[in-house]
Formats: C-alpha cells, structure tokens, sequence
C-alpha cells in the first residue's frame, strides 16, 4: 500500500521529486526544502521515494503543516503542564498496563 505522495508520484501526477517537494513545502514555509538524489543509477523510483518520505516525516514536515490547519484558543503556561502531566501520567498508566498483560 502506497502512502498519498508515493501514490501521486507513480500515477504521474507530479513530474519529478523536486516539484513534490516544491508542492508539499508550498504550505509550509519557503525556506523548508528536502532533497532526495538517486545513490546510483540503479536505484529504483520506489525506494526513492520510500528515502523521501522517511525524509520528510523525519523533518516533521507533516505535523507543523497538520498542526497550523486548525487554530487553537493560546492556554495559560500552568494549563499546559496540568494537561503535560495528566497525558504523561496516562501513558505511563497505559505502558505499565500493556507490560502486565491486562490491555
């Protein structure tokens, strides 16, 4: 199963990896570019792509993009650490949970 970009990349929609990159930082910021080039003339589109994906998920590209969709109300710095707490404390809870076998 291919991811979205992988999918558009090998349907044609784009005609090089550079102009990809060019659409998928278009929404973020100018200064963001990642470059992926062939290690040798062998290598497949596939694990080209499969190279710039990891890239890109690596730069967090996707969660700063994600992120800016919806606007958020601005929280008070102490309602951020109570709600950093509770989410740690959970998942500590969760973790120790899956290491007994009860989830």
């Amino acid at each position: 199963m291919y991811s979205w970009s992988t999918s558009r990349v090998i349907h044609g929609e784009f005609s090089c990896l550079s102009s990809l990159v060019s659409y998928l930082c278009s929404c973020y910021t100018p200064t963001v570019m990642i470059e992926v080039t062939r290690k040798d003339g062998k290598e497949s589109a596939e694990n080209l792509v499969r190279r710039f994906n990891r890239r890109v998920q690596q730069s967090g590209l996707v969660i700063a993009v994600k992120s800016g969709q919806y606007f958020e109300k601005p929280l008070s710095k102490r309602d951020r650490r109570k709600k950093a707490i509770i989410r740690n404390e959970r998942k500590a809870l969760k973790l120790k949970k899956i290491k007994l076998g009860q989830k």
